[in-house]
This record gives C-alpha cells, structure tokens and sequence, in this order.
C-alpha cells in the first residue's frame, strides 16, 4: 500500500485535516511505546460502526516520538476547542502521560517499552484485565 500513489494522498490528506499538536513530556514519567506504537481512541460511539478508523468522527491518533515527545492527532469536529493549538508544542501533565501510556498498552501486540523502570501504568493494566496481557490470547481469529 505505501506504494500506491493515490492510497498515500488519499492518507495524507485524511492525516493533514486533522489537528496536529506536538506533546512535550516534562513529568517525572516516560513515555510508553510498543510494538505497536500508532494507537487509535475513538471518542464517539456508534451503534455499528467502531469509528476507529483513521478519518473515523472522534478518532485520537497518538504515536511516541521519544520518551519526551508524542505526536497526537485529532479528528477536528469533535476536538474543535483543540484547534489553537493545531501544530503547536504542548505540555503534558501527568494524567495526559498516564493516558497515551495507557494506549500504548492497550494497543501492543506482545511488548510495551520505557526508557525506565516505570510500568506502573502497564502492571495496572494487565492488573485490571488480564486476559489481554495473557501471553496465550487470541490475537487473530481464522474461520
């Protein structure tokens, strides 16, 4: 696919619509990343739809640069009251690492990565729904 011309257009202008804003981590905390490290949140429910697609309405896209930095991109109807900040630098609290910390746990295949010993966040997790840190879980299903 990412050598078919008109898909690449197609994704980057579905990408370039969205708002934009660089999160910059100064807490005591690092940023998560994984296996999987482009997490999608969809924040509308649709009784169908999963709405979780890229250019989905509410779809949050997140993806960790470093341990400091984290790309976020929003659809932006639903994160209209965002828009002064599309393309700007950001400061993340702590609560705002807690949560793309938590996606990217969410969102792994097998491993989550932190520059430091801190997965407390990851440990919470699995704590709290273990059947989807089970080594043994269903991943894909064939019928």
């Amino acid at each position: 696919m990412m050598f078919d011309d008109k898909f690449v257009d197609w994704l980057t202008n579905i990408m370039y619509d969205h708002i934009l804003v660089l999160g910059k981590n100064d807490t005591g905390h690092k940023l998560y990343t994984s296996d999987n490290p482009l997490v999608r949140q969809p924040h509308k429910v649709h009784p169908f739809l999963g709405n979780a697609g890229i250019g989905s309405p509410g779809i949050e896209l997140a993806m960790p640069l470093s341990s400091e930095t984290t790309l976020i991109f929003m659809e932006r109807t639903h994160f209209a009251s965002w828009a002064k900040w599309d393309r700007k630098v950001v400061s993340l609290k702590p609560g705002h690492v807690q949560y793309y910390n938590s996606l990217q746990v969410k969102g792994c295949d097998r491993q989550v990565y932190c520059a430091s010993d801190d997965f407390d966040v990851a440990r919470e997790f699995c704590r709290r729904w273990p059947a989807r840190c089970a080594e043994e879980r269903r991943r894909v299903v064939v019928e």
